[in-house]
């Protein structure tokens, strides 16, 4: 008895899930002309070993929500309803379900950008970003591709540190020695996790008016090379802009 139960809820539950899959794609009655329903989103690369996938949270618009990967219950949901929306089912089957997501072409080449920026972040200085749409009826699948080309290499990395003490109290913690026989690979966020190293040690020393804003890099990259000599500049103290650049004010804390 128990069994039989259980097999008439489990059909119960697949027939209202194909009801809302079939209903899923009625729901380009609610695209008007000359729009599209964003249906699907895939991100590539060119190159086999560089993994897409890391970006897809760059990628503005999403298609709608699918359950179990597959199954779109929510958009079904929507699209169970009629466009009268002064009658209570409606609203009720709208506000329960997800409307279809419109391809917006702006946020698009926003997404874009986002990528580019992301894998130049990661030292892909000449990457780029194409997007190709493909349209079935009112449906659209947005495809990014990522071309990355090679990334470029920290060749040399140097300091130049304007304030005396400084450079004499930061020593210590300074990579002294790079190998070139295994250069680094240019990443934005490494170098600014430096400079926010470099900031605490400092501010941990006295130097309680220092941030990481006067610390900044200097890249030196010969033409048609992917190879960077990189210089880490750490400013003398100003109060402002016109000021006499002078050390940097340390504080101590008498016991």
């Amino acid at each position: 008895m128990l069994q039989d139960r259980l097999i008439k809820f489990y059909n119960a539950i697949l027939i209202l899930l194909l009801v809302l899959l079939i209903a899923s794609c009625s729901a380009e009655k609610f695209v008007a002309d000359g729009k599209y329903m964003l249906d699907k989103v895939e991100i590539k690369s060119d190159v086999k070993d560089f993994d897409a996938l890391q970006f897809a949270q760059l990628i503005r618009q999403k298609g709608n929500s699918r359950w179990f990967s597959f199954f779109k219950i929510p958009l079904g949901t929507y699209a169970l309803s009629g466009r009268d929306t002064t009658k209570w089912i409606n609203r009720t089957l709208q506000k329960m379900g997800e409307k279809p997501v419109l391809y917006d072409t702006l946020e698009a080449q926003r997404s874009k950008e986002n990528l580019r920026v992301a894998m130049n972040n990661m030292g892909y200085m000449n990457a780029t970003v194409d997007l190709e749409t493909k349209v079935k009826g009112k449906k659209l699948k947005a495809i990014y591709t990522l071309h990355p080309g090679s990334p470029y290499q920290i060749n040399s990395f140097n300091y130049d540190i304007q304030d005396s003490v400084i450079a004499s109290l930061l020593e210590p913690s300074l990579t002294s020695k790079f190998d070139k026989n295994h250069p680094r690979q240019f990443i934005v966020s490494a170098l600014d996790n430096e400079r926010k190293r470099l900031t605490k040690i400092l501010n941990d020393s006295g130097y309680y008016r220092f941030n990481k804003d006067f610390i900044y890099y200097t890249a030196d990259s010969t033409k048609g090379s992917k190879e960077v000599d990189l210089t880490l500049h750490l400013a003398k103290y100003r109060t402002n802009n016109d000021s006499e650049p002078i050390l940097h004010p340390r504080y101590i804390i008498n016991k």
